[in-house]
């Protein structure tokens, strides 16, 4: 390697690394704030104190699908391009979720007898649990994530040939921008639609569910479209008017996760005894999670965002 070409990629590397500490200052406030609220509903509903563990989840599924994108980093896209970029992502992955997993169930069994060492066939397994061929209890969300991980240099990839098809059809930047996001929409809500169709499950808790690959896509879609927001530097939130608008819809959205469970619902219509609409209706809470997942990266320093960054939230978020 020439001089030139190491100092072209260790110049590229330091505004890798510059990008990555600007994305994670803003992933350890805001956002992780919004997984603290994601993972309080779920805890809450374990506990019996709120049935709402369903809209956590979608939750969590915009959130993942979000972050998956790397929203913070100018072309996220290009460094799964290489397969050395790949495997990067992949071990990276790995470390983050597998040891931690891996951790939890052993003690689960040792400890709590929750799960069995000698058992190889039910999902009760230790050894199908730590390879998500089968989970139990609230393992079956994880084995959706690691699933989707496997899936995410693929997508990204798609997203990053339909910009440089834009491209070389010579669509303005903007305006190109704006229809992969789209078209990236739409592929989501047909996996939303089609995946439930097919034979493509996995088996948690007793059961075969549809892979929830569609939710996860809605959730990179929200950061696709965040991450052009960043790029073309349209720079809504030095408006009074969209700062006031973004707190507003947030706070709606944390108000309709408060009133739409059934202990408050049962109250107008005992009809909605035991409705759960996060389980119910899980791709309306998934678009809702995503619009509150968008305005709250975009909306400034508006106040509930200011309520976010409280110390307390991103610590137990992140």
């Amino acid at each position: 390697m020439c001089k030139t070409e190491q100092w072209a990629y260790k110049e590229m590397k330091s505004n890798w690394i510059d990008s990555l500490k600007q994305g994670n200052k803003a992933r350890n406030g805001e956002l992780d704030a919004l997984r603290f609220l994601a993972i309080t509903l779920v805890i809450a509903s374990h506990c019996d104190f709120i049935d709402q563990g369903g809209v956590g989840v979608c939750l969590f599924f915009a959130l993942s699908g979000f972050f998956a994108v790397k929203p913070f980093v100018h072309d996220g896209e290009r460094s799964f391009l290489s397969l050395k970029g790949v495997l990067f992502y992949y071990v990276e992955r790995f470390f983050r979720l597998i040891p931690i997993t891996w951790l939890h169930l052993i003690l689960a069994t040792v400890f709590f007898q929750r799960y069995s060492f000698v058992d190889v066939h039910s999902a009760s397994s230790v050894l199908l649990n730590m390879f998500f061929i089968k989970s139990s209890g609230h393992l079956w969300f994880l084995q959706h994530i690691v699933v989707f991980y496997f899936f995410v240099p693929m997508l990204m990839r798609l997203f990053y040939l339909m910009k440089r098809l834009g491209s070389l059809l010579r669509i303005d930047e903007k305006a190109n921008g704006f229809v992969c996001v789209f078209l990236f929409l739409c592929l989501s809500f047909l996996a939303v639609f089609l995946i439930p169709r097919t034979h493509f499950t996995l088996y948690g808790n007793g059961m075969k569910r549809p892979f929830c690959l569609g939710y996860l896509m809605l959730g990179m879609t929200t950061g696709f479209l965040f991450r052009l927001h960043e790029d073309l530097q349209i720079r809504l939130n030095e408006r009074k008017w969209y700062r006031f608008m973004s707190g507003m819809i947030v706070s709606l959205f944390i108000v309709f996760c408060l009133v739409t469970s059934d202990s408050v619902l049962s109250r107008f219509d005992s009809i909605y005894a035991g409705y759960y609409i996060g389980w119910s209706r899980p791709l309306l809470c998934v678009v809702l999670g995503c619009i509150a997942v968008f305005f709250t990266a975009t909306g400034g320093d508006n106040y509930i965002n200011k309520l976010f960054v409280f110390l307390l939230y991103p610590i137990l978020g992140e």
